[in-house]
């Protein structure tokens, strides 16, 4: 029970709202959809989302419903869809930051968006490429689904990223002219 909507002993009318009750186990993801983009709402098969205060990316699997017309105030598409819940890790009412998965997947190398780095405005990552020695590398980016990002051009399938501490690799390397070769031996 989510709400009560009436005090013991009160009288009720017919088609009262006495309660609302909510199962938990799956749960309703509400997106309001730019509507710059709302022509590409027809080609959603669902979204990847993440919650205030977690880290962690959930799936929403199947689009519900998606509005027939764009809000006038808001300038936004109502798109709902449905997610599983099982543990009961998300709360009704929790605001969540989604982004729609549109048609099939696209296949390459991902990275985790820990590696990508930002500097001078570009997005580059580090490549371990021996022991402690790393380069820099520019990327190209492609979609993300939130926690893992296409990239179409500066990575090899294979390579290993830096993820855990790639800012302190990008610190070293201002001082040295080699990447993890800073300290002495």
């Amino acid at each position: 029970v989510q709400e009560r909507h009436l005090a013991p002993g009160s009288r009720v009318e017919v088609g009262t709202v006495l309660y609302t009750i909510v199962d938990p186990s799956r749960v309703w993801l509400r997106l309001r959809v730019p509507a710059e983009h709302a022509s590409a709402v027809s080609r959603a098969t669902g979204a990847v989302f993440t919650v205030e205060g977690s880290e962690t990316a959930y799936e929403a699997s199947r689009v519900v419903s998606t509005g027939a017309s764009i809000d006038a105030d808001t300038r936004t598409l109502p798109v709902r869809l449905e997610a599983s819940n099982p543990s009961g890790a998300l709360k009704i009412g929790m605001m969540a930051d989604a982004r729609l998965l549109l048609g099939d997947g696209t296949t390459g190398i991902t990275i985790p968006n820990e590696a990508i780095q930002t500097e001078d405005g570009r997005p580059v990552a580090y490549v371990q490429t021996g022991g402690e020695s790393f380069e820099r590398r520019p990327i190209q980016l492609g979609p993300t689904d939130g926690q893992y990002t296409l990239v179409e051009r500066g990575i090899q399938a294979g390579e290993h990223v830096v993820t855990t501490g790639a800012y302190q690799v990008y610190l070293a390397s201002l001082n040295t002219s080699q990447i993890g070769h800073g300290h002495t031996h």
